[in-house]
Protein backbone atom coordinates (compact mmCIF):
# COMPACT_ATOMS: atom_id res chain seq x y z
CA UNK A 1 0.00 0.00 0.00
CA UNK A 2 1.18 3.36 -1.11
CA UNK A 3 2.36 5.86 1.95
CA UNK A 4 -0.03 8.90 2.76
CA UNK A 5 1.57 11.21 0.26
CA UNK A 6 -1.62 13.89 0.85
CA UNK A 7 -1.04 14.00 4.50
CA UNK A 8 2.48 14.43 3.87
CA UNK A 9 2.19 16.87 1.45
CA UNK A 10 0.14 19.55 3.95
CA UNK A 11 3.49 18.95 6.39
CA UNK A 12 5.76 20.54 3.69
CA UNK A 13 7.10 24.29 4.29
CA UNK A 14 6.59 27.12 6.99
CA UNK A 15 3.11 25.64 7.30
CA UNK A 16 4.20 22.57 9.02
CA UNK A 17 5.69 24.81 11.72
CA UNK A 18 2.70 26.78 12.77
CA UNK A 19 0.56 23.59 12.48
CA UNK A 20 3.16 21.91 15.42
CA UNK A 21 3.28 24.67 17.24
CA UNK A 22 -0.24 24.70 17.45
CA UNK A 23 -1.01 27.72 15.93
CA UNK A 24 -4.11 27.32 13.83
CA UNK A 25 -3.04 30.20 10.88
CA UNK A 26 -2.09 30.32 7.60
CA UNK A 27 1.56 31.54 6.94
CA UNK A 28 0.15 34.66 5.14
CA UNK A 29 -1.96 35.25 7.71
CA UNK A 30 1.02 34.46 10.31
CA UNK A 31 3.23 36.91 8.54
CA UNK A 32 1.02 39.80 8.53
CA UNK A 33 0.33 39.44 12.16
CA UNK A 34 4.38 39.45 12.36
CA UNK A 35 4.54 43.15 10.51
CA UNK A 36 1.56 44.62 12.58
CA UNK A 37 2.64 43.39 16.00
CA UNK A 38 6.19 44.80 14.75
CA UNK A 39 4.71 47.99 13.64
CA UNK A 40 2.43 48.27 17.17
CA UNK A 41 5.89 47.63 18.93
CA UNK A 42 8.04 49.91 17.57
CA UNK A 43 5.78 52.93 17.64
CA UNK A 44 5.05 52.14 21.43
CA UNK A 45 9.26 52.14 21.87
CA UNK A 46 8.95 55.55 19.91
CA UNK A 47 6.88 57.10 22.25
CA UNK A 48 8.84 55.77 24.92
CA UNK A 49 12.28 56.91 23.20
CA UNK A 50 11.79 59.92 20.96
CA UNK A 51 15.34 60.57 20.89
CA UNK A 52 16.10 57.44 20.19
CA UNK A 53 14.90 56.99 16.44
CA UNK A 54 17.21 53.98 16.64
CA UNK A 55 15.79 51.54 18.54
CA UNK A 56 12.22 52.04 16.65
CA UNK A 57 14.71 51.44 13.66
CA UNK A 58 15.95 48.41 14.71
CA UNK A 59 12.41 46.94 16.44
CA UNK A 60 10.53 47.34 12.88
CA UNK A 61 13.23 45.36 11.50
CA UNK A 62 14.14 42.57 14.20
CA UNK A 63 10.64 41.99 15.80
CA UNK A 64 8.68 40.64 12.48
CA UNK A 65 11.68 38.49 12.24
CA UNK A 66 11.15 36.98 15.86
CA UNK A 67 8.04 36.62 15.29
CA UNK A 68 8.09 34.78 12.50
CA UNK A 69 10.60 32.05 13.56
CA UNK A 70 8.60 31.83 16.68
CA UNK A 71 6.58 28.65 15.34
CA UNK A 72 10.48 27.56 14.44
CA UNK A 73 11.62 27.78 18.23
CA UNK A 74 8.74 26.52 19.67
CA UNK A 75 8.71 23.72 16.98
CA UNK A 76 11.96 22.83 17.68
CA UNK A 77 11.21 22.73 21.34
CA UNK A 78 9.16 19.92 20.63
CA UNK A 79 11.31 17.73 18.87
CA UNK A 80 13.46 17.73 21.39
CA UNK A 81 10.95 16.64 23.67
CA UNK A 82 9.97 13.80 21.53
CA UNK A 83 13.95 13.06 21.24
CA UNK A 84 13.72 12.93 25.28
CA UNK A 85 10.96 10.23 25.23
CA UNK A 86 12.87 8.05 22.63
CA UNK A 87 14.31 5.69 25.18
CA UNK A 88 11.73 5.24 27.42
CA UNK A 89 8.90 4.62 24.99
CA UNK A 90 10.53 2.30 23.14
CA UNK A 91 11.78 0.36 26.38
CA UNK A 92 7.98 0.07 27.34
CA UNK A 93 7.09 -1.10 23.79
CA UNK A 94 9.58 -3.92 24.14
CA UNK A 95 8.23 -5.39 26.60
CA UNK A 96 5.09 -5.48 25.86
CA UNK A 97 6.03 -7.47 23.25
CA UNK A 98 8.13 -9.47 25.06
CA UNK A 99 4.88 -9.86 27.20
CA UNK A 100 2.86 -11.16 24.41
CA UNK A 101 1.11 -8.42 22.83
CA UNK A 102 1.13 -7.44 19.01
CA UNK A 103 2.34 -3.95 17.86
CA UNK A 104 -0.80 -2.58 17.23
CA UNK A 105 -1.70 -3.57 21.23
CA UNK A 106 1.30 -2.44 22.17
CA UNK A 107 1.06 0.97 21.21
CA UNK A 108 -2.90 1.01 21.71
CA UNK A 109 -1.58 0.55 25.48
CA UNK A 110 1.30 3.22 25.17
CA UNK A 111 -0.74 5.49 23.95
CA UNK A 112 -3.59 5.11 26.65
CA UNK A 113 -0.74 5.73 29.91
CA UNK A 114 1.47 7.92 28.36
CA UNK A 115 1.93 11.31 26.82
CA UNK A 116 4.03 13.77 24.88
CA UNK A 117 4.08 14.96 21.30
CA UNK A 118 6.17 11.06 20.31
CA UNK A 119 3.17 9.76 21.55
CA UNK A 120 0.56 11.81 19.41
CA UNK A 121 2.69 10.70 16.49
CA UNK A 122 2.45 6.99 17.75
CA UNK A 123 -1.06 7.36 18.01
CA UNK A 124 -1.25 8.49 14.75
CA UNK A 125 0.68 5.80 13.12
CA UNK A 126 -1.38 3.31 15.18
CA UNK A 127 -4.25 4.70 13.34
CA UNK A 128 -3.10 3.96 9.98
CA UNK A 129 -2.64 0.36 10.94
CA UNK A 130 -6.09 0.48 11.92
CA UNK A 131 -7.12 2.01 8.47
CA UNK A 132 -4.69 -0.46 6.36
CA UNK A 133 -1.18 0.15 6.55
CA UNK A 134 1.45 -1.97 7.11
CA UNK A 135 4.08 -1.58 10.54
CA UNK A 136 6.64 -0.92 8.00
CA UNK A 137 4.48 1.84 5.94
CA UNK A 138 2.86 3.52 9.13
CA UNK A 139 6.53 4.03 10.05
CA UNK A 140 7.67 5.55 6.87
CA UNK A 141 4.60 7.48 6.96
CA UNK A 142 5.51 8.87 10.66
CA UNK A 143 9.29 9.66 9.10
CA UNK A 144 8.08 11.69 6.31
CA UNK A 145 6.09 14.21 9.08
CA UNK A 146 8.91 14.50 11.30
CA UNK A 147 12.02 16.77 10.89
CA UNK A 148 14.42 14.95 13.51
CA UNK A 149 17.24 13.08 12.29
CA UNK A 150 17.67 10.94 15.17
CA UNK A 151 14.19 9.81 15.35
CA UNK A 152 14.27 9.06 11.69
CA UNK A 153 17.62 6.91 11.70
CA UNK A 154 15.59 5.31 14.55
CA UNK A 155 12.99 4.60 13.05
CA UNK A 156 14.62 3.25 9.70
CA UNK A 157 16.95 1.35 11.58
CA UNK A 158 13.41 -0.65 12.93
CA UNK A 159 11.81 -0.79 9.84
CA UNK A 160 15.05 -2.14 7.85
CA UNK A 161 15.72 -4.93 10.88
CA UNK A 162 12.14 -6.08 11.17
CA UNK A 163 12.13 -6.07 7.25
CA UNK A 164 15.27 -8.45 7.49
CA UNK A 165 13.06 -10.52 10.08
CA UNK A 166 14.81 -9.71 13.47
CA UNK A 167 13.27 -9.96 17.01
CA UNK A 168 11.89 -6.84 17.14
CA UNK A 169 11.72 -6.33 20.72
CA UNK A 170 15.55 -6.42 20.56
CA UNK A 171 15.96 -4.04 17.90
CA UNK A 172 13.64 -1.56 20.30
CA UNK A 173 15.63 -2.08 23.25
CA UNK A 174 19.04 -2.07 20.99
CA UNK A 175 17.65 1.22 19.80
CA UNK A 176 16.36 2.93 22.97
CA UNK A 177 19.75 2.12 24.45
CA UNK A 178 21.70 3.80 22.06
CA UNK A 179 18.82 7.02 21.68
CA UNK A 180 19.64 7.09 25.84
CA UNK A 181 23.67 7.32 25.55
CA UNK A 182 22.78 10.11 22.27
CA UNK A 183 20.86 12.11 24.90
CA UNK A 184 23.10 11.63 27.34
CA UNK A 185 25.93 13.49 25.49
CA UNK A 186 23.41 16.29 24.04
CA UNK A 187 22.55 17.03 27.58
CA UNK A 188 26.49 16.94 28.85
CA UNK A 189 27.43 19.06 25.80
CA UNK A 190 24.35 21.84 26.59
CA UNK A 191 25.55 21.49 29.90
CA UNK A 192 29.25 22.57 29.18
CA UNK A 193 28.46 25.34 26.82
CA UNK A 194 25.77 27.25 28.88
CA UNK A 195 28.29 29.45 30.42
CA UNK A 196 29.65 30.77 27.49
CA UNK A 197 26.42 31.23 26.01
CA UNK A 198 25.33 33.40 29.21
CA UNK A 199 28.68 35.24 29.17
CA UNK A 200 28.63 35.57 25.48
CA UNK A 201 25.08 36.70 25.09
CA UNK A 202 25.74 39.00 28.41
CA UNK A 203 29.18 40.59 26.81
CA UNK A 204 27.49 41.59 23.49
CA UNK A 205 23.84 42.88 24.62
CA UNK A 206 24.33 44.35 28.21
CA UNK A 207 27.58 45.13 28.83
CA UNK A 208 29.40 46.35 25.42
CA UNK A 209 26.30 48.81 24.81
CA UNK A 210 26.09 49.87 28.03
CA UNK A 211 29.71 50.73 28.28
CA UNK A 212 29.64 52.37 24.26
CA UNK A 213 26.67 54.49 25.76
CA UNK A 214 28.51 55.86 28.44
CA UNK A 215 31.79 56.66 26.57
CA UNK A 216 29.45 57.92 23.66
CA UNK A 217 28.16 60.52 25.94
CA UNK A 218 31.17 61.51 27.72
CA UNK A 219 32.80 61.82 24.15
CA UNK A 220 29.93 63.86 23.20
CA UNK A 221 30.48 66.36 26.44
CA UNK A 222 34.20 66.81 25.88
CA UNK A 223 33.98 67.90 22.20
CA UNK A 224 31.67 70.66 23.83
CA UNK A 225 33.64 71.43 26.61
CA UNK A 226 34.57 75.57 25.72
CA UNK A 227 32.27 75.37 22.25
CA UNK A 228 30.05 78.47 21.81
CA UNK A 229 28.34 76.26 19.67
CA UNK A 230 27.07 72.73 19.94
CA UNK A 231 29.39 70.36 18.36
CA UNK A 232 28.52 67.15 16.74
CA UNK A 233 29.31 64.31 18.74
CA UNK A 234 32.71 62.81 17.72
CA UNK A 235 31.54 59.53 17.59
CA UNK A 236 28.89 60.51 14.80
CA UNK A 237 29.04 59.74 11.03
CA UNK A 238 29.09 63.62 9.90
CA UNK A 239 25.89 64.58 8.92
CA UNK A 240 24.17 61.27 9.66
CA UNK A 241 23.74 61.33 13.01
CA UNK A 242 24.79 57.35 12.88
CA UNK A 243 26.66 56.79 16.34
CA UNK A 244 30.08 54.57 15.13
CA UNK A 245 29.46 52.71 18.30
CA UNK A 246 26.07 51.69 17.52
CA UNK A 247 27.81 49.87 13.78
CA UNK A 248 30.25 48.40 15.46
CA UNK A 249 27.68 46.98 18.42
CA UNK A 250 25.50 45.47 15.53
CA UNK A 251 28.33 44.16 14.00
CA UNK A 252 29.63 42.61 17.47
CA UNK A 253 25.74 41.29 18.01
CA UNK A 254 26.15 39.64 14.46
CA UNK A 255 29.67 38.02 14.89
CA UNK A 256 28.10 36.74 18.36
CA UNK A 257 25.21 34.72 16.89
CA UNK A 258 27.52 32.83 15.01
CA UNK A 259 29.80 32.16 17.75
CA UNK A 260 27.17 30.90 19.79
CA UNK A 261 25.44 29.07 17.20
CA UNK A 262 29.02 26.99 16.43
CA UNK A 263 28.82 26.62 20.36
CA UNK A 264 25.59 25.34 20.84
CA UNK A 265 25.96 23.02 17.30
CA UNK A 266 22.82 24.62 15.54
CA UNK A 267 23.11 26.12 11.96
CA UNK A 268 24.48 29.34 11.56
CA UNK A 269 21.67 30.98 9.71
CA UNK A 270 19.58 30.61 13.04
CA UNK A 271 22.28 31.74 15.24
CA UNK A 272 22.49 34.66 13.02
CA UNK A 273 17.88 34.83 13.24
CA UNK A 274 17.31 34.31 16.90
CA UNK A 275 20.78 35.09 18.42
CA UNK A 276 22.03 38.41 16.34
CA UNK A 277 18.92 40.15 16.11
CA UNK A 278 17.59 39.66 19.35
CA UNK A 279 20.81 40.74 20.95
CA UNK A 280 21.00 43.51 18.40
CA UNK A 281 17.64 44.90 19.59
CA UNK A 282 18.21 44.41 23.01
CA UNK A 283 22.01 45.82 22.26
CA UNK A 284 20.63 49.16 21.13
CA UNK A 285 17.90 49.95 23.87
CA UNK A 286 20.58 49.40 26.49
CA UNK A 287 22.96 51.66 24.44
CA UNK A 288 20.27 54.35 24.37
CA UNK A 289 18.67 53.63 27.98
CA UNK A 290 22.83 54.04 28.92
CA UNK A 291 23.28 57.50 26.61
CA UNK A 292 20.58 58.96 28.37
CA UNK A 293 21.81 58.10 32.08
CA UNK A 294 24.90 59.55 30.77
CA UNK A 295 23.30 62.44 29.94
CA UNK A 296 21.43 63.49 32.97
CA UNK A 297 24.63 62.32 34.93
CA UNK A 298 26.71 64.77 33.23
CA UNK A 299 24.08 67.19 33.18
CA UNK A 300 24.06 67.60 37.18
Amino acid sequence: MPKDTNRSSQNLGYGRYLETSNIRLSPILWFIVAIVMAAVLSFILFLAFPNSPAISLIAIVVIPILIIGLPIIMKERRDGHIEEAIPDVFEELATSLRAGATIEQALLDLTKIQKGPLIDELKTALQDMEGGFSFEEALENLISRVDIVMLKRIFKIVIDGKKAGGELANILDAVASDAREMARLSRERMSKTLMYVIFIFAAGSVVAPLIFGFVTEIGFMVANVGATVEVENPLNIPGTGINLFWLYLLLECFISGIMLAVVRGIKIWRGIVFYSLSMALLGTIVFEVAKTIAAYMLAV
